[in-house]
């Protein structure tokens, strides 16, 4: 009968703590986009993050660049770039990554070719 007891409740307690850890709260973790850790193949707005800041770091830096920036801020103009890989590639986020990057460098005056005449077609 001891024996008996002793198995029902070890059964019971299984059972609770089944139920009782079945109920806990889910946590959900978020990554972090500007970590370079590699959770897939696929190209991701990380990869576009990193690509970006690599570029306009490279350019600022480049000796003539520094040189001519040194002393005064040329008027540049960004424009869009094309994907010429088989890959899908969201060039104009890209292309604004660039843009912000080289504004908040302080570098450069800019030309907003948004406001430029479009050729009007018949």
């Amino acid at each position: 009968m001891y024996q008996k007891t002793r198995a029902g409740s070890l059964i019971f307690l299984i059972a609770a703590a089944t139920l009782f850890s079945g109920c806990a709260t889910p946590s959900v973790e978020y990554g972090d986009p500007l970590s370079q850790q590699a959770l897939s193949t696929d190209f991701g707005s990380a990869d576009l993050q990193q690509i970006a800041a690599t570029m306009v770091d490279s350019l600022i830096t480049f000796p003539p660049v520094a040189e001519i920036t040194a002393t005064r801020r040329p008027v540049i103009s960004v424009d869009r770039i094309k994907n010429k890989s088989m890959q899908h590639i969201d060039m104009e986020a890209v292309t604004d990554s660039i843009r912000a990057r080289l504004i908040k460098s302080g570098k450069f005056t800019f030309v907003d070719r948004t406001t430029e005449l479009q050729p009007w077609k018949n």
